[in-house]
């Protein structure tokens, strides 16, 4: 009788274990649509920063988004009378295109990621380079913002485009739109194919940190770039020709020497600057106050007619 109640008891037992772990609820966690991501800013007809030296983009424009997928996350509900298993959130890929800047810069120096205090830099690397000069680059840091427990991280494939004269259309975006997407001549931009972007909905707000030090004025190299920065004589001279945020003087009226030789002194002298222009302006006010950074003068000289760069020393 003994043995028999035994039985009974051990087999009720193991029944209610099995019939608690069946009726035991898993967290419900719902999946957001394309449409309810919190994409970073996007916003048509804003102004394309022009940037000099070594600077923080830290609000590219998106210029489209899509491919959007999700991937549960799967945990385990442990032993309840059965193994189970439930989805805890989700993995949320998607494609964008972020505009940058005027181009062409020299180097992608850092990507980061999140605002304020949060802001950090994630783990990318350069994978080579292709015919047209830009970068394909690939984001590697799945768990910069702690993993599948908080907010994810980044990874995946990309394309850095310095904003060149010659760079070619994404085959990526041209893949997704079904058309030959525009090259972007002249504009610096990131395209991010497909790219994990962590468990939220709400996607962190990305950083890229670009260097550009233009070199026009037939001065070497280590002479354009100042430790990052940019030669003054040389930001000038750019204000002066480009016709697209410039004054759009034509070559011939620039004298060119007065240029080069503030230049050399200016390097000598290592006083180089880092700026970024991303609200319109006049160019001649940007002039002045480099002109005041530099202790310089910008005139159009009366016996030559040509526009000509001198420092006060």
């Amino acid at each position: 009788m003994f043995w028999v109640m035994l039985a009974l008891y051990v087999g009720a037992t193991v029944a209610s274990v099995i019939l608690s772990g069946l009726l035991a609820k898993a967290p419900k966690v719902t999946a957001s649509a394309l449409g309810d991501l919190q994409v970073p800013t996007a916003e048509e007809g804003r102004n394309l920063p022009v940037v000099w030296g070594t600077c923080n983009l830290k609000a590219p424009n998106v210029v489209w988004y899509g491919d959007y997928y999700i991937l549960p996350i799967k945990k385990s509900m442990g032993w309840t009378g059965l193994w189970r298993s439930y989805t805890a959130g989700y993995h949320y890929y998607l494609g964008m295109d972020l505009g940058l800047c005027h181009g062409p810069v020299d180097a992608l120096v850092a990507i980061q990621a999140g605002s304020g205090e949060d802001l950090k830099n994630v783990g990318w690397s350069v994978e080579g380079t292709n015919a047209d000069g830009s970068l394909a680059i690939a984001m590697s840091d799945p768990t910069c913002f702690g993993g599948d427990d908080k907010e994810g991280g980044l990874s995946g494939p990309g394309t850095f485009y310095r904003g060149t004269t010659v760079q070619s259309s994404d085959a990526y975006m041209s893949e997704r739109l079904g058309l030959v997407y525009p090259a972007y001549r002249g504009v610096c931009h990131l395209v991010m194919n497909c790219w994990y972007l962590g468990t939220s909905q709400y996607i962190k707000n990305l950083a890229f940190v670009v260097r550009r030090c233009p070199s026009n004025l037939g001065l070497t190299e280590a002479q354009t770039n100042l430790a990052g920065d940019a030669n003054p004589a040389e930001i000038i001279y750019e204000c002066l020709q480009v016709k697209a945020w410039g004054l759009g003087v034509p070559a011939p009226r620039v004298d060119v020497a007065s240029f080069f030789a503030a230049g050399e002194t200016l390097a000598a002298e290592s006083l180089g600057m880092s700026l970024m222009v991303d609200s319109p302006q006049q160019a001649d006010k940007l002039i002045e106050t480099i002109l005041q950074h530099i202790d310089g003068v910008c005139y159009t000289d009366p016996a030559s007619g040509l526009w000509t760069l001198k420092l006060v020393r």
